[in-house]
């Protein structure tokens, strides 16, 4: 189930952005607060996974890593 609903996401994005070849731009990590944290918002991941897929799932937690990467968790149906 996954794997279908990651496929219909990306199938969408592309609907709407174009080729999904043309998305990858530099997925740096994300800044951290002064306690060490990871600044929501701030990742380059988490942009480009808000721009490109997050509109087409239905995201119930979002998890920022230490080093700037996104763990999205979506709702079950």
């Amino acid at each position: 189930m996954f794997y279908s609903v990651i496929n219909q996401a990306l199938n969408m994005a592309e609907i709407d952005y174009g080729d999904k070849k043309n998305w990858y731009k530099d997925l740096a990590g994300a800044e951290l607060d002064e306690d060490g944290k990871p600044i929501v918002g701030t990742s380059e991941a988490e942009k480009w996974f808000k721009k490109y897929i997050a509109s087409y799932l239905n995201i119930v937690k979002v998890e920022i890593q230490p080093d700037g990467n996104i763990l999205k968790k979506r709702s079950q149906k």
